[in-house]
Parts: structure tokens; C-alpha cells; sequence
């Protein structure tokens, strides 16, 4: 069985996810975990900049091939040193 949104939402400790290419998990499964300081989202369609733009202390963040993430979701993340955005046709600049 695939873990769910209700099911990973519980997982507020957790600091670093990675849901590349899986379509299971969306922005409001992720929203609760706010202690990330790394996420890898490649090939995930199912979150959004709504909620990327919650993770204000993340450092690390990937998004290649994330059509949901634009400049807007990610210009509050002043924390970065890491950042992924290759074939991600939302990001302009």
C-alpha cells in the first residue's frame, strides 16, 4: 500500500522527503512539515507553490520537471543554498 497524505502529514519531525516521481503525496499532506530542511520533488505534479512557499527554513530544495512551481512559490525561500529548478518550464528566471 502507498503512503498518503494522512499518513505522512503525522511525520512532523522529519527534516529531510523526498517524493520524486510520486503522485501520491500533495502540498496539503506536506504542509504539517514544517521542520524540513530538505526536499526533492522531481517529477511531482501534485504540489503546488501554495505550499512550497510554507517552508521558509528549508536549505535544500529540489524541483526538476515540476510544472506547478513557479517563481512565485520559491521568492520567499530565502533560505536556500541548494536549489534544482532544471526542466521546470514555470520558472522564468
Amino acid at each position: 500500500r502507498n503512503i498518503d497524505d494522512k499518513g505522512i502529514s503525522h511525520l512532523i519531525n522529519l527534516i529531510s522527503l523526498n517524493l520524486n516521481n510520486n503522485d501520491w503525496i500533495t502540498g496539503r499532506g506536506i504542509s504539517t512539515l514544517t521542520n524540513l530542511s530538505s526536499l526533492q520533488l522531481s517529477n511531482n505534479n501534485q504540489i503546488s507553490d501554495d505550499y512550497i512557499s510554507l517552508f521558509i527554513n528549508i536549505t535544500s530544495l529540489e524541483l526538476p520537471k515540476n510544472n506547478l512551481i513557479t517563481n512565485q512559490g520559491i521568492s520567499t525561500l530565502t533560505n536556500l543554498t541548494f536549489l534544482d529548478l532544471s526542466f521546470n518550464n514555470q520558472i522564468t528566471n
